[in-house]
């Protein structure tokens, strides 16, 4: 089974917890899954520099081949980031559910030019908050995404992170890296077994 570049876009690995992450960009990246191992190609990112990253990204990256033996894949599970989703929701729209209870518990009500600087000072409120949630969606990725966690021959983990569209290729993709790999641990166990 092989996923090409209309159907999966890998994102930042949210690299914590001593993990290290591979992050592929562009359009031209696939995943295949082989009898024996998961196959990503594509190009890698390799040199993180803050600002020009943003702006240069296909120049600071290099074609990679990475395999991954399904004996190796530690986890690999979708998640909705809902909990994520849900706080950067609420740090947008808290100051103006703040303003709009100030204005109920004021009272007698706001005069004109009250409500008047109240709007503006929503508006400058949200205008940076706005930016940030931009930034924090669209730089750092909070959507849906599926974890790959994978340890390399030294023993540390590696994380990768992407999202394959539609849902059904998602899940089909999910069952048959499950059977791959519940395979070849079977495979590996009947060959210790017979050594």
């Amino acid at each position: 089974m092989k996923i090409e570049g209309k159907n999966i876009r890998f994102l930042p690995p949210s690299s914590f917890l001593g993990r290290n992450g591979l992050y592929f960009v562009g359009r031209a990246n696939s995943i295949q899954l082989l009898d024996t191992a998961l196959v990503i190609e594509g190009d890698q990112k390799v040199i993180g520099l803050f600002v020009v990253d943003l702006f240069f990204r296909q120049a600071l990256s290099e074609w990679t081949t990475v395999t991954i033996p399904y004996s190796r894949i530690v986890k690999c599970q979708y998640s909705r980031q809902l909990l994520k989703m849900l706080a950067f929701f609420l740090l947008i729209f808290l100051p103006i559910l703040a303003i709009i209870a100030l204005s109920l518990a004021g009272e007698g009500g706001f005069s004109a030019q009250e409500w008047i600087a109240l709007v503006i000072v929503a508006v400058f409120m949200l205008i940076p908050i706005g930016l940030l949630f931009l930034v924090f969606y669209f730089v750092f990725d909070i959507g849906p995404r599926t974890t790959l966690i994978y340890r390399r021959p030294d023993g540390r983990s590696i994380r990768i992170a992407f999202r394959i569209r539609p849902s059904a290729l998602r899940e089909k993709f999910l069952a048959r890296l499950e059977a791959n790999r519940k395979a070849a641990a079977n495979a590996g166990a009947a060959l210790t077994k017979g050594a």
